[in-house]
């Protein structure tokens, strides 16, 4: 049986997190930030800098990650409800079995 863990995402995780976007959002997301980044800036570094920022809905803070035998498989976003914010729903959770290793 393959040994899995859920853990909170940090910078190590960023080119991983960047790969699960890119095919959960077919470039989307790419395209969308790589027109709001500063003149000179790449999208991914533009997308890791909203990663590093704890405002960000991108915050590592607010994302988790799979792992299956020690390799990143998914990721889930959590967010605080409105109404209550000591509850978490979770609101973005993305699979995949293209990563590279």
């Amino acid at each position: 049986m393959a040994d899995s863990a859920i853990r909170n995402a940090c910078p190590k995780d960023a080119d991983k997190l960047l790969a699960l976007i890119d095919i959960a959002s077919g470039g989307f997301v790419f395209n969308l930030f790589g027109k709001l980044a500063p003149t000179g800036m790449s999208a991914a570094d533009f997308i890791v800098s909203r990663m590093e920022s704890p405002e960000s809905g991108l915050s590592y803070s607010k994302l988790w990650v799979s792992e299956i035998d020690a390799r990143l498989r998914a990721l889930s976003r959590w967010s605080k409800r409105q109404k209550n914010p000591n509850r978490l729903i979770r609101t973005r959770r993305i699979c995949s079995d293209r990563l590279p290793n």
